[in-house]
Parts: C-alpha cells; structure tokens; sequence
C-alpha cells in the first residue's frame, strides 16, 4: 500500500522515479518475476500496474531491511 500511495503522489511527473522497498516478495511481484497467489495482494498489484502505467520511467527495486534507513524511521 506505500508503493500504491508513493505512486499516487508522484503521478503527474515526468521524472525518472525509483522506489525502494525492503519487501523482496513485493518488488519481485510488481517487477513481474513472482506469481502472486493471494486474491487481495494480486489486486494490489493490479492497482500498481495500471500506475505504473502512467509513468515514463520508473524502477522499483529492493534494498536489504538493514539499509533500509526510511524504513527504519518510520518503525521508530
């Protein structure tokens, strides 16, 4: 859903974006290298794509949690 909602933010730009996740099972799915079985995630996902869609140039990739810095903050 943060992928969903950064998305959403960053819709109308024509800028390279980069999206990090610390989520390998999420960005291998989004990035179409994982099946996704689970009925609710698959319509995550679906939601994702059709955003993806929209923008020129985007990349979503994984970072280990141990670099994962804004994720850390967001924890704390």
């Amino acid at each position: 859903m943060a992928i969903i909602l950064a998305l959403k933010k960053f819709v109308e730009t024509n800028d390279e974006i980069t999206i990090y996740s610390d989520s390998k099972n999420t960005v291998n799915q989004l990035n179409h290298e994982f099946a996704i079985n689970n009925e609710k995630l698959r319509d995550l996902a679906i939601e994702s794509w059709v955003l993806i869609a929209k923008f020129s140039s985007i990349s979503i990739i994984w970072i280990s949690r141990k670099e994962n810095l804004a994720g850390k903050m967001l924890g704390s």
